[in-house]
């Protein structure tokens, strides 16, 4: 029977492989963990009010991009439409 060789006795690139090798998918779990926080933090951190919230029920016309109805509300309110 074949010994172990000693973790400590391996060399740099033997020591990532066999992290890498035994460790990979907690590794994987650790980081995508970390960029949901991250992501989580920045979502509250820079959090904007909604300005106007618009439902329309029973409506027949056709869904346009031009929001200048919109730009001229939110320039009346004060607020930059950009």
């Amino acid at each position: 029977m074949e010994k172990k060789a000693d973790f400590h006795s391996l060399s740099r690139k033997a020591k990532v492989q066999y992290v890498w090798d035994y460790y990979k998918w907690p590794i994987a779990a650790a980081i995508a963990a970390l960029c949901f926080v991250i992501y989580l933090i920045y979502h509250y951190a820079t959090y904007r009010d909604p300005l106007l919230n618009v439902i329309m029920m029973n409506c027949n016309d056709s869904i346009t991009a031009d929001s200048k109805g919109f730009d001229e509300f939110l320039e009346a309110c004060g607020y930059d439409p950009k």
